[in-house]
């Protein structure tokens, strides 16, 4: 727990960078989860140019809300160096003992601060923290029984990780606290009069704010509204119109199919007529229509009615191959067989594909 050395000692400007570049690699990961018309729209430049405003913004936000711990710190490690400034914030982590004085009593002023942080937090609200991956929880469930499958993997890793983070928060206050003490007990055994002075007193640290705390969570939805306004309502707008537009679509296959009566007669694939060229045009118009949706639940069953009319085809072509050397019935009746469980097939997959259109879905074309 606690800065690190080069965070307390580096420039505002350069703490903020780092915030925003965190940021934005954050958003990067997270973004297509959430918003994945943002990964398919076109308009790069804005969209990184977006990434990086906000990243700007909440890092800002941030850095306000951090900079007067940081002032705290940085006067705890005032006359050190870089490297003994590094040397007393390892101590803090990890109990070791530094033999400099100057910095065990840096360190023991870097621990005590981390202390009244720390302490600083009332139990309820530590109890409080763990409604977060709670609310991710709940909101997980919500998306699967929407069978939305990305979102709920996206909200049930928050919740795992905000759950394994602040497991670790509890696990690294209880083990500063012993550092803490043992750093105290360290710097009382040193005569160095700068030691033993920081083993005495209480420390203070700069008060609460809440405007800063408001200013983050306004930025936060103001980006996450503009990103949902922006990607998010134009992929729903985008996909309710491919909807309607597949689900007329899908009536026009179930349509065709029971238009060519020709077709649908297993008992016309060892004539002349239709022709092989009519099957193949016939085949040919299913995979039109296969090729024509967007939406999955659509799509799925147009690409296998276009796969089963090529089978029908595949069936006549092999028949009147074989009509040259007359055939027997027996293999006449195997190519009918087969072409009416492939037609009956198809269908139940065309019924399918029309089925997946509720009437909403067929209004938001019209």
């Amino acid at each position: 727990m606690g800065p690190s050395a080069w965070a307390i000692r580096a420039p505002w400007w350069a703490r903020w960078l780092a915030y925003a570049a965190m940021m934005a690699a954050g958003l990067v990961l997270i973004g297509p989860a959430l918003f994945p018309g943002y990964v398919n729209a076109a308009d790069w430049p804005w969209k990184l140019l977006a990434v990086a405003g906000f990243s700007l913004m909440f890092a800002a936000a941030i850095q306000v809300i951090q900079h007067p711990a940081y002032r705290t710190y940085a006067r705890a490690l005032t006359g050190l160096s870089f490297p003994r400034c590094r040397q007393a914030t390892k101590a803090v982590r990890r109990g070791t003992v530094p033999p400099d004085p100057a910095v065990l009593a840096a360190a023991v002023r870097v621990g005590a601060l981390s202390r009244a942080y720390l302490d600083r937090v009332s139990k309820t609200q530590r109890g409080w923290r763990w409604v977060l991956p709670g609310c991710y929880l709940v909101i997980a469930v919500l998306d699967f029984v929407s069978h939305d499958r990305r979102k709920v993997l996206l909200w049930l890793g928050f919740a795992l990780y905000f759950a394994a983070y602040f497991v670790w928060i509890n696990f690294q206050a209880r083990r500063i606290a012993r550092h803490v003490e043992r750093l105290r007990t360290a710097a009382a055994d040193i005569p160095a009069a700068a030691a033993l002075a920081e083993t005495t007193g209480t420390t203070s640290i700069p008060p609460r704010r809440v405007w800063p705390i408001v200013l983050v969570v306004v930025v936060t939805l103001i980006g996450f509204g503009l990103a949902e306004y922006l990607w998010g309502s134009r992929e729903h707008r985008t996909a309710s119109r491919a909807t309607a537009q597949d689900c007329r679509t899908a009536d026009e296959a179930l349509h065709f199919l029971h238009q060519h009566d020709d077709m649908l007669n297993s008992r016309l694939i060892t004539m002349r007529e239709p022709g092989l060229n009519a099957y193949q045009e016939w085949s040919s118009q299913f995979y039109t229509y296969a090729h024509s949706v967007s939406n999955p639940a659509i799509a799925q069953h147009l690409d296998r009615v276009a796969e089963l009319s090529a089978q029908e085809v595949a069936v006549v072509q092999d028949l009147r191959a074989e009509s040259i050397a007359s055939p027997s019935p027996d293999v006449i009746r195997e190519h009918e067989k087969a072409y009416d469980t492939s037609l009956l097939e198809m269908f139940n997959e065309v019924q399918s594909a029309t089925a997946a259109c509720d009437p909403h879905s067929r209004a938001g074309g019209g």
